[in-house]
């Protein structure tokens, strides 16, 4: 008898486990603190006069932070919310699909800065992913883009071939 009310009372409380769990978008939507950082692999063709040269750069990205909001737009999609201190404001869209989150690709600005040629700001389309880890969400971003620009004498195209960029959210 005493066994059959520890199977009912174990019942019991798994029932209530799994009927309190966060499911599709409640796992992820919340308001959070985050930043990002990372780097891009760059191949960039310089050309001045008749000269060309091509050359290959690792380039950190300038760490961004502030404030980050997931909110649930359907049972499987939400609308994520960047606003980056003392700086720009970025919206994505992303599905949940397995408790992952997939990002839908979204292009945005990013200052890059090239030997001779200066701080240049390059479009840039973001895709990646993301997972939950208790009060913490960790994006994994992929960067991809071209970028070409010239004056008089001068020209510049870049392009991106790798990239190691991460963002890390927690839960306000």
């Amino acid at each position: 008898m005493k066994s059959g009310i520890r199977i009912a009372a174990l019942f019991a409380a798994m029932s209530c486990l799994l009927s309190c769990s966060k499911e599709g978008t409640d796992i992820f939507k919340g308001n959070y603190s985050f930043k990002t950082s990372g780097n891009v692999g760059v191949e960039a063709t310089f050309t001045s006069g008749e000269e060309s040269s091509e050359r290959s750069f690792d380039m950190q990205l300038a760490t961004e932070q502030g404030q980050m909001d997931i909110i649930s737009r359907s049972e499987t999609e939400v609308l994520i919310t960047m606003n980056v201190l003392g700086g720009d404001v970025y919206t994505a869209q992303a599905k949940v699909q397995d408790e992952v989150l997939v990002l839908e690709p979204y292009t945005r600005y990013v200052r890059l800065e090239f030997p001779d040629f200066g701080h240049k700001n390059m479009p840039v389309t973001i895709s990646g992913t993301a997972e939950r880890y208790g009060d913490s969400i960790i994006f994994t971003l992929a960067y991809s883009g071209e970028y070409d620009w010239e004056d008089e004498d001068r020209k510049l195209h870049a392009e991106i071939n790798s990239s190691d960029v991460r963002t890390v959210a927690r839960l306000n």
